[in-house]
């Protein structure tokens, strides 16, 4: 690719990578392979140069003539950077395959769950009853009734094929993803159906996260699992929010707000005990009933309705460890994307550009939020709300 370079920068290449900065970084990112890179300001004036057209010479020509280097010290330096994002995939024409895929065949079930919202409808066919059941018990707010008829509106279908103890999960037959284990395929399926839910054209990227609502105004919890997302968002409703989302986050293209997507809340057993869990969940939903062990599946008392637009005030970054000192410290905006990247976010097929969620992350504040407290936590973020 280096030595193709030399030559010139390609039309094609240039329109594919975008550029931005983010907080103190400058990000480089890949519609086709969906590389992303954080460079520095040598790597912005590489990326430029590239943009202009320029080849690997003429970049240290021109490099060395804004600093005042010689050419001869910076075309090394500038061949070295290339050749890095070469090797991340930044200059891949297609999308980075999938690490042991799984090929595609029918389902091997005769049962199947329809879930919708309008005329928007997920027909999900998997060959492992225990992963159906949990799924069908985090979405049972968009079960399909009897009259409901998926030939009447839009609708996505989700093969969930087993192999080999792990799963491949495909959308009208395309895989999303690799083999991947039990509770990554769920999230996988959930992920999907909130995908088609909030129509793809509306939606920029899918974030591991859980959001609440106030005033219209949306909070958006992020991090990985067992950080106290969920945890801390039953208390945001426990006081009087909506829930917007619960583990699943879309964020629209227009760079500004979320689209909403609600579900039933899976509570872990060291959060049972909490007051606003027992006071959401006054019958103590029975865990031999629960399709998961360990887990209980919590209706929230208020939503959003899917797919509605909500301007986001700001992103928490939720952690909590018992006796820990409470805090919470503005997250450089670069800082919370590499966070959103590491716990499973990432753009849209549809829309595979960053700029949405750059410019989300640009727009409004991140914050880490460290605490032992509960009840110091669901006062921070309402006042983050009320900002």
């Amino acid at each position: 690719m280096v030595s193709s370079l030399n030559g010139g920068f390609p039309q094609q290449i240039s329109d594919r990578i975008e550029g931005f900065s983010l907080g103190s970084a400058f990000l480089l990112h890949s519609r086709e392979s969906g590389a992303l890179l954080s460079s520095n300001d040598f790597g912005r004036d590489i990326y430029d140069a590239l943009r202009a057209r320029l080849n690997l010479p003429e970049i240290a020509d021109e490099i060395a003539r804004q600093n005042g280097f010689e050419r001869s010290d910076v075309e090394p330096l500038v061949s070295d950077v290339v050749q890095q994002w070469q090797a991340a995939g930044l200059f891949l024409q297609d999308m980075c395959p999938f690490v042991d895929p799984v090929p595609y065949r029918v389902p091997v079930t005769d049962i199947s769950h329809t879930y919708c919202f309008g005329n928007r409808y997920v027909v999900l066919r998997c060959e492992n009853p225990k992963l159906s059941k949990q799924v069908a018990a985090c979405l049972r707010i968009y079960a399909a009734g009897p009259l409901s008829s998926p030939d009447d509106g839009e609708t996505a279908l989700l093969d969930v094929i087993a192999e080999d103890g792990e799963y491949g999960v495909f959308r009208d037959r395309v895989p999303v993803w690799g083999r991947a284990p039990h509770d990554l395929t769920r999230y996988h399926i959930i992920r999907e159906c909130m995908d088609h839910i909030c129509t793809p054209a509306r939606v920029a990227a899918h974030l591991h996260a859980a959001a609440v609502a106030q005033g219209g105004q949306a909070l958006i919890l992020a991090g990985g699992s067992g950080q106290g997302k969920t945890t801390l968002s039953l208390g945001l409703l426990a006081s009087g929010c909506q829930q917007a989302a619960d583990d699943h986050v879309a964020v629209a293209v227009d760079g500004t707000n979320m689209l909403a997507f609600p579900a039933v809340s899976s509570v872990k057993r060291g959060a049972w005990n909490l007051p606003w869990v027992q006071s959401l969940d006054p019958g103590g939903s029975a865990e031999t009933a629960s399709p998961r062990n360990g887990v209980r599946f919590v209706r929230p008392p208020r939503t959003v309705p899917a797919a509605t637009p909500l301007p986001v005030s700001a992103f928490v970054f939720p952690d909590y460890a018992e006796g820990a000192e409470n805090s919470c410290s503005l997250l450089d905006p670069a800082q919370a994307l590499t966070q959103l990247i590491q716990t499973g976010g990432r753009v849209s097929r549809r829309n595979p550009s960053l700029a949405p969620l750059v410019a989300l992350l640009d727009r409004v504040p991140s914050y880490y939020l460290r605490y032992g407290s509960t009840d110091y936590s669901v006062e921070t973020c309402q006042s983050l709300l009320a900002r």
